[in-house]
């Protein structure tokens, strides 16, 4: 039989890990990340794709940037650092 546990790390996620008959832990997570696509504004063309908004903040280089890449996915703004942006589905 499983115990679950739930342990928070230290910058604030939550995740879950469960114990087996012998005392070990097996980590569970889910990988809530979202490609997306880099769209250029005026051709509409496909200029990159990252595994996730994190990702595309990073090489951008704008740490701070993961907010406005997910109001242009969610359609709640029409471009982000100079690009529309959409999830890969």
């Amino acid at each position: 039989m499983y115990d679950y546990m739930k342990i928070a790390t230290k910058k604030g996620g939550i995740f879950y890990a469960k114990k087996n008959e012998r005392g070990k832990q097996n980590i569970e997570t889910k990988n809530k990340a979202k490609a997306v696509y880099q769209i250029d504004v005026e051709t509409n063309k496909i200029v990159a794709k990252y595994t996730s908004i994190n990702q595309a903040s990073k090489v951008l280089g704008k740490a701070s940037c993961r907010a406005s890449i997910r109001l242009v996915c969610e359609g709640l703004q029409n471009t982000a650092y100079g690009f529309k942006w959409k999830y890969a589905n």
